[in-house]
């Protein structure tokens, strides 16, 4: 009977150290899984940080994007007005070269007119 107890001891203290090396091996697992864990998390925290500012710099581009946007329009729309004070100043140049080249002409004509009513003058 003792030798009996004895087997039945010796077999359940093997099966004892059999389940605490079980044990030991999945808190060794768990203990890898853990850190594994934590690692992946502070990389996934800091790709969301990394996120967070590439969002922010985002923002930023657009508004300056859209700031731009509007310099352009405001620049097309006064090349628009000086384009059109151009052509208006360009046909008013235009009507004062007629002008000038009219008065020209009068002037001339009345400068032989002048000269006419000169020698008539001198005649009599």
């Amino acid at each position: 009977l003792k030798a009996a107890l004895e087997e039945s001891h010796a077999s359940q203290a093997a099966e004892l150290s059999s389940l605490r090396q079980q044990v030991q091996q999945r808190e060794t697992i768990t203990e890898r899984a853990e850190t594994l864990v934590r690692q992946k998390g502070e990389e996934i925290a800091a790709m969301a940080a990394q996120i967070k500012q590439l969002s922010g710099q985002n923002r930023e581009v657009r508004e300056g994007k859209r700031q731009l946007e509007f310099k352009v329009r405001d620049l097309e729309a006064k090349l628009g007005e000086l384009t059109d004070e151009h052509e208006r100043a360009s046909e008013e140049l235009k009507r004062l070269r007629v002008k000038k080249v009219q008065a020209e002409e009068e002037l001339h004509k009345t400068k032989h007119d002048l000269g006419k009513a000169e020698e008539r003058g001198s005649v009599l």
